[in-house]
């Protein structure tokens, strides 16, 4: 190690045993990135939270985030509120722009969209650039919520957008299968905690950004009877199907919704899994569109890369 970092390194622990609270906070981040040090989330919280009760701002922010993550720490969502709250009063922009989030999705705080307005306006007039694009999505659908009937989670279909939706999914206890990342199309969930019967919920977004499909996934296999617990449960909610397309094997149930989002429900024979699908009115069609595109990309980029075969 470079003698001048040596140098720093023990400057910044003399301090921290002094208990000043840039000091500690310095040393927390070099815990947390393996900067200078090894790296160890357990003693990164520890430094974190001895900043944040000396009001370290940027400390409370970070000691939240590990709460919230369960990094270095077991995780409590009740803490992670309280010290994104505090680094909120003492001004923190990303704990202002994380308690909007919160109070939009209802994750760790009783859902609230008008103190979720109030935070993002807060971040908006120091230069927050997610929190101006949520600012005015959320104002959006507030304004929309007449058109907009549709909802999963209790958020309207129509104007969703995939880092709301994954908060939300998040919130709501749902556990990551796979996807996740912004660069992928679908995203994966574990739904047996919370619908029955199924296994899996697929979502998929528009330019990977705008909701466009969701679909629940009911595990079966020469069993009709789970298509009609699947049904069932619709038909309990919306109605009877305005639409049904009955062949020998494959059998589909339609509902269009007064806000244009069509349900299909799904099945065949001897693979009776069904699928229960959402999509979005505008944006499924273009997504399905994108999606054969990017395949016949793929596809094209094999052919060229075996032309010497055939």
């Amino acid at each position: 190690m470079d003698s001048n970092i040596q140098s720093i390194l023990k400057q910044t622990v003399a301090l921290a045993k002094r208990r000043d609270a840039k000091a500690l906070y310095n040393l927390a981040l070099m815990y947390h990135k393996g900067q200078y040090v090894e790296k160890s989330p357990e003693k990164a919280f520890k430094y974190y939270r001895e900043a944040a009760q000396l009001e370290h701002d940027k400390a409370q922010n970070n000691l939240a985030n590990l709460y919230e993550h369960g990094i270095g720490v077991e995780q409590d969502i009740k803490q992670a509120i309280q010290w994104y709250s505090k680094a909120a009063e003492n001004g923190n922009l990303y704990s202002i722009y994380n308690m909007a989030r919160k109070y939009e999705v209802g994750h760790g705080v009783e859902q609230d969209l008008q103190r979720a307005k109030s935070f993002y306006l807060l971040a908006m007039e120091h230069g927050h650039r997610r929190a101006t694009e949520r600012f005015f999505k959320l104002n959006q659908r507030l304004l929309n919520e007449k058109k907009a009937v549709t909802k999963l989670f209790g958020s309207h279909l129509l104007y969703l957008d995939r880092n709301y939706f994954r908060e939300l999914l998040q919130a709501n206890g749902l556990v990551t299968l796979r996807g996740e990342q912004q660069q992928t199309v679908f995203d994966y969930y574990d739904s047996r905690e919370i619908l029955s019967g199924s296994d899996r919920l697929a979502v998929a977004y528009l330019d990977k950004k705008e909701f466009a499909f969701a679909e629940y996934r009911f595990p079966s296999w020469m069993n009709e009877v789970k298509i009609d617990y699947v049904l069932r449960m619709l038909n309990s909610k919306y109605g009877e199907s305005n639409n049904k397309k009955l062949s020998q094997h494959d059998k589909s149930w339609h509902w269009t919704l007064d806000d244009g989002v069509e349900i299909v429900v799904k099945t065949s024979w001897p693979d009776t899994t069904v699928t229960l699908q959402y999509r979005h009115p505008e944006h499924y069609p273009l997504f399905k569109r994108q999606l054969v595109d990017s395949l016949y990309a793929q596809d094209k980029q094999l052919f060229e890369s075996q032309e010497f075969a055939y």
